[in-house]
């Protein structure tokens, strides 16, 4: 029975929802039924007047109790949802108004154009030269290249002294620990003890894996033959190559050299949509993702059920490459290691390399790009022509945002949140002449001198050493670098490739999407379906824009 036809009219007094209390309403009813069945009797026939008066009565009560329900529901859930909006970090409460409504709108903005973004950031209140306060209270943030320059710089002193730390964030962002469930943080908000720990060992398995001279399979070593022999042979098998493929073929490279894992790429593919929905729930307050209905939303038993199959294959692949770890398969060191490896290969190198190719083959692709006319075709010699086209797509459409950070003076009494905001710094007008405009090759942001280089945090390396334990750079810029190079290149060289649409457009995020055909292809277009979980059903269009952005 539904809620109209559940007032039922006898004997002049309501039962059901309304009871007796109600027989008052009953009596003005009946004069109300009188009136309205005169005005009746004078009407035009034949003019569809033919609502009972009784029913449009009882549907007014009914309906309208609904819609008070519904009303005193929704303020409920509105003052849970404000009231719970909120996390303490280091003595600085960051809440609904002061937080995460600005970092909402700075979303906004970022999806909007490749330029709404830098009118957000400049909207934050100035605090000095190139500083702003926010966002978020007890924040600064360092948009000009020399005052986020000189932040970044102090980090490695301020480590060995102990008036630095890290917290859970991942570039402006505040991260709930419901994903991270073995140490409570992203790698990157680690402790600085762990942070010495896992550092080097990283740096170690990236960068210093690199031997020019050696016949490497990404096992032990690495080096550009290798990776152009790996995408020479992917690119090979596919008639089509879309900007959603590059995660997973990104992550096959990337699983390989971090821990001599080969992946099919079945397991590849499935590895990339579970980054989309590993991501989802990270930047909500806990409160909001910690609950029934969230848990359901999200497939929050889902996530972290692949995440743990994964930790303990990871845990297996690092007994077998560092033999110093040896039966210690359940130590704490070991499961620190394989939740920074994971969070490498799913929200760090994992995010960050593909975004990369994504905005440069879009250049190349797309009408009227900012580009110009340079075509894939220009690329495929490699050399300082691809290397400056890729470091000016990185200080155009920086795939890296905000590195936070947190800092005392005080010898720890309070703390204040730093954020040397790389994005803004590689479009500072005074280092950077006409910021906005795509010229590859500028001055000390080319092939032979990166001096102005900032888009890996270079300057936070202590001691210029990138494995130094207190060093906070990407621990794997020249693998990225050379795994963009490679792809670059071996794309053009088994081309001809033809877009599919050149109506491509670009946000700070990323681009709105490509796709590739070889010449003469007659094979069926690839699917690629987004995750089959109760929030991308209901909300296909969030579940793309977190697929295809990068938060940083």
């Amino acid at each position: 029975m539904d809620c109209c036809s559940s007032c039922d009219r006898s004997g002049g007094r309501y039962r059901g929802w309304h009871g007796n209390d109600l027989a008052l309403h009953c009596e003005e009813e009946s004069l109300l039924h009188a009136k309205l069945a005169q005005q009746r009797s004078v009407l035009p026939q034949g003019l569809g007047f033919q609502a009972s008066s009784s029913k449009f009565s009882q549907g007014a009560q009914c309906c309208g109790t609904f819609c008070g329900c519904c009303c005193l529901t929704v303020l409920v859930v509105l003052i849970w949802l404000i009231a719970t909006c909120q996390v303490t970090v280091f003595g600085t409460t960051f809440n609904l108004f002061n937080y995460y409504w600005p970092v909402t709108t700075y979303l906004i903005a970022g999806r909007k154009d490749d330029v709404a973004l830098i009118d957000w950031y400049n909207s934050l209140p100035p605090v000095s030269e190139g500083v702003v306060a926010g966002p978020g209270p007890n924040t600064r943030s360092y948009h000009s290249w020399q005052a986020a320059h000189d932040q970044l710089a102090e980090w490695g002193p301020r480590s060995k002294v102990g008036t630095f730390k890290r917290y859970n964030e991942l570039g402006i962002t505040i991260q709930n620990d419901l994903v991270w469930p073995e140490l409570q943080t992203i790698a990157l908000g680690l402790p600085n003890t762990d942070h010495g720990f896992v550092r080097p060992i990283l740096v170690n398995a990236l960068d210093k894996a690199r031997n020019s001279n050696a016949e490497c399979d990404g096992s032990s070593c690495w080096n550009m033959q290798w990776l152009r022999k790996v995408f020479r042979e992917r690119l090979g098998t596919l008639d089509y190559v879309a900007s959603s493929d590059m995660k997973w073929i990104m992550t096959v490279v990337l699983h390989k050299v971090l821990l001599n894992i080969d992946l099919t790429d079945e397991e590849a593919k499935d590895f990339a949509s579970w980054m989309t929905m590993f991501i989802l729930p990270q930047p909500l307050p806990k409160k909001w993702v910690d609950n029934p209905i969230s848990n359901w939303a999200f497939a929050e038993a889902r996530i972290l059920q692949v995440k743990e199959s994964l930790i303990e294959k990871y845990k297996e692949a690092i007994l077998l490459k560092w033999p110093q770890f040896d039966g210690q398969v359940n130590s704490r060191e070991v499961t620190l290691l394989a939740s920074a490896v994971c969070d490498a290969l799913a929200l760090a190198g994992g995010l960050s390399v593909p975004t990369v190719l994504d905005f440069m083959i879009a250049l190349l692709f797309m009408e009227k790009s900012p580009a110009g006319f340079v075509r894939l075709e220009d690329l495929s010699g490699g050399g300082a022509k691809l290397h400056n086209f890729m470091l000016e797509t990185m200080r155009r459409y920086a795939p890296v945002a905000g590195v936070p950070g947190w800092t005392t003076d005080d010898n720890g009494a309070t703390w204040q949140q730093q954020i040397p905001n790389l994005q803004m710094a590689m479009l500072d007008a005074s280092v950077f002449p006409e910021p906005l405009a795509f010229q590859p090759g500028r001055p000390g942001l080319n092939y032979d001198d990166e001096s102005l280089s900032m888009s890996w945090a270079e300057p936070s390396d202590f001691n210029d050493d990138a494995s130094d334990v207190d060093s906070h750079s990407c621990p794997g810029k020249d693998l990225s670098v050379q795994m963009i190079s490679a792809f670059i290149q071996e794309l053009a060289q088994s081309g001809p490739w033809e877009v599919d649409s050149d109506q491509i457009t670009l946000t700070f995020y990323g681009t709105s999407g490509w796709l590739l055909r070889r010449a003469g292809a007659i094979s069926e277009e690839p699917d690629h379906p987004l995750p089959d979980e109760p929030v991308c059903t209901c909300l296909p269009m969030f579940c793309m824009f977190v697929y295809e952005a990068d938060f940083r």
